[in-house]
């Protein structure tokens, strides 16, 4: 039969390691003040929600509910373990709750630096609005006069219904070409419509404004090995729509294209004008007509160069040799 235990052998394996965990723990109290719409102390009351989780802490488990309080001439105080909070204001609906982190202290802390985020207001009617190049900046302007560009970059302003973006792109104007065929380009007609560009060209999103204009011009030739005058087709595209095409007869010879494509207007429905003038030295010019259509300029635009040879032979042929896309 074992003895029974002394008062200080339970004061020694119990009691004394929970003071030890009492003193290591470590709970802030957080304080602040609430005001209502006219600065005056707010007297309601205010729920500290923890999440979810159970969190392992000095002095055991951390698994308590939320816990309310009531304000008294708007201030009030509470001792909260280290975690993520969720505060609310039960009486208040229409206003949102917010989060707070507090850390591992035994100090007293206001609850405005607890904020995660932390929300401020800015002045939304103030049209004159300015930024910033750093905090320490002593000459605020506007965000166009702030931003500088340098290299291939160019800085353009793209107005759609009165609202003016900025827009900063590798392309137009006066970057140079956009783009320069490095090797000599061939569309079967076996093969359909396809390509005459060796590479894509993607336009950036907002970078075409108004009385922006993409340029082409380009030499080739055709193959008619029967001598059967198919229909040759070039056609423009600004991303799946078809901004200028022409179809007409052809036969062997050197063919030389020149195209215009006009930006009308900007925007989501963009008004673009379009048109080419292909001179063949073995036969009657394709037409010269404009076409319009329309195109949202705001989304990146994959600019095609395309064409299609009626098939007779299986053998003929459009030949891109040279071409030069430039946008100003």
């Amino acid at each position: 039969m074992n003895p029974p235990k002394s008062p200080l052998h339970y004061f020694a394996t119990i009691i004394l390691p929970l003071l030890l965990l009492s003193f290591c723990a470590q709970a802030a109290t957080v304080t602040g003040v609430l005001q209502d719409i006219s600065l005056q102390a707010l007297d309601t009351r205010i729920t500290f929600a923890p999440t979810n989780d159970v969190l392992l802490t000095p002095g055991g488990l951390n698994a308590g509910p939320p816990r309310t309080i009531a304000t008294a001439n708007g201030q009030f105080s509470i001792v909260l373990e280290a975690g993520d909070y969720t505060v609310s204001l039960p009486l208040v609906p229409w206003r949102r709750p917010f989060a707070i982190s507090v850390f591992e202290t035994n100090g007293i802390i206001n609850i405005t630096n607890l904020l995660s985020p932390a929300h401020t207001y800015t002045y939304t009617n103030n049209r004159n609005y300015a930024v910033k190049a750093t905090g320490s900046d002593p000459d605020p302007g506007m965000l166009d006069a702030k931003l500088a560009v340098a290299g291939s970059l160019t800085k353009t302003l793209q107005t759609n219904a009165g609202a003016v973006s900025l827009v900063i792109s590798n392309g137009p104007p006066g970057s140079g070409p956009l783009h320069v065929n490095a090797a000599r380009v061939i569309s079967w007609s076996t093969n359909g419509e396809t390509s005459l560009l060796d590479g894509g060209i993607t336009i950036p999103g907002g970078s075409l404004s108004a009385r922006s204009v993409l340029r082409v011009e380009a030499f080739g030739w055709f193959t008619d090995p029967g001598m059967a005058l198919p229909n040759a087709t070039f056609r423009f595209k600004l991303g799946a729509t078809t901004v200028c095409v022409q179809t007409k007869s052809i036969t062997s010879g050197h063919w030389h294209l020149t195209a215009l494509i006009t930006v009308r207007s900007a925007g989501n429905s963009g008004a673009i004008a379009g048109a080419m003038a292909l001179l063949q030295d073995s036969a009657e010019p394709f037409p010269f007509d404009v076409q319009t259509t329309m195109v949202d300029t705001t989304t990146n635009l994959v600019f095609d160069f395309r064409a299609a040879i009626e098939n007779v032979t299986d053998a003929e042929n459009v030949v891109c040799d040279q071409v030069v896309v430039t946008v100003q």
